[in-house]
């Protein structure tokens, strides 16, 4: 009996991942809510000052933009020289299968579960948590 609540606890947690996926890849018109961009335009940072207002450091093309955003509106703040904008490495955008399944083999417990449940998932090396974040 315990093992019967226990698999259905654990389909409903499924089913609720499946769906908050499902949800996000309709809301966000498939893809991922964050700082993405298009071909030529890419938002490199954003800092908010309040809870209406933020300030982007926009690249469009070959310029980049410091532009204050508020409810009401964006506005061009300045144009910085593109090549003293330092660039950092952004990691490559997972996909949610992939961040879920370093989510569920790093909840496991340490030593052989947790070495079965990679290899299950196919995730063969303990850094891949790391690099997910």
């Amino acid at each position: 009996m315990e093992i019967i609540k226990l698999l259905l606890t654990l389909a409903i947690v499924v089913l609720f991942f499946f769906l908050a996926y499902v949800v996000t890849r309709i809301v966000a018109g498939g893809h991922f809510l964050g700082m993405r961009g298009g071909r030529n335009i890419r938002v490199l940072e954003k800092v908010p000052l309040s809870r209406d207002s933020s300030i982007l450091l926009v690249r469009a093309v070959d310029k980049v933009l410091v532009v204050g955003v508020t409810s009401s509106g964006m506005t061009t703040l300045r144009e910085l020289d593109p090549e003293t904008v330092e660039q950092e490495e952004v990691p490559a955008a997972q996909d949610f299968a992939t961040v879920f399944k370093v989510a569920l083999r790093d909840s496991m417990p340490g030593g052989k579960l947790r070495a079965q449940v990679g290899k299950w998932l196919h995730i063969e090396k303990d850094d891949d948590h790391d690099q997910s974040h």
